[in-house]
């Protein structure tokens, strides 16, 4: 069957999926449409209906590209898609990764937002990976993903990880990186060797000092740190001359260091800190109780 023809029978029961063509070849398909309840084209359907889908999106052997984002599939048949390199199983309720992913060409994997408690160690066979997405789920340990040289995007938000995984420091193409609400206190000094790292979150631990190597971040131009301990920032942290975004809501500083003003801050937080008067800052935007919009686009 043409891919064309799969398609037709794909669009009978999603009216609301997007699908790219390239000449005759599919090498799109998008189940997800802001029309819809919760995004996903096909969260509704019934199991019967959801297994057709799946078994019709098999047959597309030319597909690159499957976002099947909120829909509740729960498992998934093995998808044997030899030029897959993206796909995209956010929130659908996935409570382990299916093992015929390491056999995919994959450049980008989001299993963001699902039940999952482990991740299998073959993990790091994914060797193509430019951005993987795991946050906010129940993971308590992850196997060290340092074969993954090209990895660019790191994002391991609200787990049950307590330390950041040695493996990151070494991550030479890291671009970003997003970790959370795990009460480590500390940052180590290896920070410093993510030469590319451009933006950084690190929201609500118990962190209270970044170590001087922070400032060796600098093609760093984002970086969320509110809802941490922090009681002084590095004294050469106007040293981060590419800096144009900083959250610092709800620490405990008091005080900013000379260079800080070297800084040229497009928007910046310092709300509900210990400052006798709040800081002047050169910023173009600042916010007085959240930072929430705070981030790049």
């Amino acid at each position: 069957m043409k891919d064309h023809q799969v398609i037709e029978k794909l669009k009978k029961i999603v009216p609301y999926g997007h699908f790219q063509f390239q000449d005759e070849v599919c090498i799109g398909v998008h189940l997800v449409d802001p029309k819809c309840t919760y995004h996903g084209t096909v969260r509704h359907c019934s199991p019967s209906d959801k297994k057709k889908i799946i078994h019709l999106i098999s047959e597309l052997k030319g597909l690159k590209y499957l976002d099947l984002r909120k829909n509740r599939f729960g498992e998934l048949i093995p998808l044997k898609l030899p030029k897959l390199e993206y796909l995209d199983l956010a929130s659908n309720y996935i409570d382990n990764i299916p093992s015929w992913i390491k056999d995919l060409p994959l450049q980008y994997l989001n299993l963001g937002v699902n039940l999952l408690r482990e991740t299998p160690d073959w993990l790091c066979e994914l060797t193509q990976l430019k951005v993987l997405k795991l946050h906010k789920n129940e993971i308590s340990a992850i196997p060290s993903l340092t074969p993954c040289k090209n990895l660019s995007f790191l994002n391991l938000y609200l787990n049950r990880i307590r330390k950041i995984p040695d493996f990151v420091w070494s991550l030479e193409e890291l671009q970003f990186f997003s970790w959370g609400v795990s009460g480590i206190r500390s940052i180590p000094d290896e920070i410093g060797q993510l030469k590319k790292l451009q933006w950084l979150s690190m929201v609500a631990n118990k962190i209270e000092h970044l170590p001087e190597t922070f400032c060796n971040l600098k093609s760093l131009r984002g970086a969320r740190l509110h809802k941490n301990r922090l009681k002084y920032l590095p004294e050469n942290i106007g040293d981060l001359t590419k800096l144009e975004q900083l959250t610092l809501y709800k620490n405990q500083l008091s005080s900013l260091p000379n260079s800080f003003n070297k800084l040229k801050l497009k928007k910046l937080n310092l709300a509900k800190n210990r400052f006798v008067k709040t800081p002047k800052s050169n910023a173009e935007w600042s916010c007085c109780e959240t930072s929430d919009c705070i981030w790049h686009q």
